[in-house]
């Protein structure tokens, strides 16, 4: 009965199904902060051995940055994350400048202040081979000016901390764009949006390498 009203509280966690079963008890500090209904959305995340590390994050980035959104994708958020798999996370932050990669760098602080929980997951199985936390960290108008990038987030996306919906409506609105488009049979357009993204997509993987692109048009 007791694990029952832990477990419903979101204070006991349910860290491994396997046998027998590893709890955890989310610290008080975490308990208050969902308490204060500034996190959202957190018991949709299905596999709650990460909730202790998202959390933690959150906090750590709301110190540092004048905070828009908060999300995580991919396979955690899929509930489908293995043993050696990534924390994909989304943030928008007017505070950021500079190149993608140059943002990145500038957030690697963030896990090393974190490294006493990620060394706890790692004891218990739960680590990667180059980085657990992968920050994708952008302003709030190069969220609006990516039309189908994010598309595939409307479904995948779990929105933890959003000021005003702001991330929510843009997905939602990059999702309406992309039915009427189909709707109307506006094919051409399709495409040119498509290969906007894949553009913007590659431009982006370059940034995060290092590798600045030739800032020129090509005309045929």
């Amino acid at each position: 009965m007791a694990f029952s009203k832990l477990h419903s509280k979101r204070a006991l966690l349910i860290f491994s199904r396997e046998r027998p079963r590893l709890y955890r008890l989310l610290d008080p500090e975490n308990l208050i902060f969902l308490a204060s209904e500034t996190v959202k959305n957190f018991d949709i995340i299905a596999q709650k051995s990460y909730l202790k590390l998202i959390l933690d994050c959150l906090k750590k980035v709301m110190k540092d940055v004048d905070l828009q959104s908060f999300a995580i994708y991919g396979s955690v958020a899929r509930g489908v994350a293995s043993s050696n798999s990534d924390v994909d996370i989304l943030l928008v932050s007017d505070s950021f400048h500079g190149s993608l990669g140059s943002r990145m760098e500038n957030l690697i602080h963030v896990e090393k202040e974190l490294d006493e929980e990620l060394k706890w997951l790692r004891k218990h199985g739960i680590y990667t081979t180059y980085t657990t936390l992968s920050f994708y960290p952008l302003r709030r108008v190069e969220i609006k000016r990516i039309p189908l990038l994010f598309l595939d987030l409307t479904e995948e996306t779990i929105i933890l901390y959003d000021k005003d919906r702001f991330l929510e409506a843009t997905l939602m609105a990059r999702l309406k764009d992309a039915e009427e488009t189909l709707m109307e049979r506006n094919y051409p357009y399709a495409v040119r949006l498509s290969q906007e993204c894949v553009e913007l997509s590659l431009k982006a993987a370059l940034k995060a390498v290092g590798i600045e692109y030739p800032k020129m048009m090509f005309q045929m």
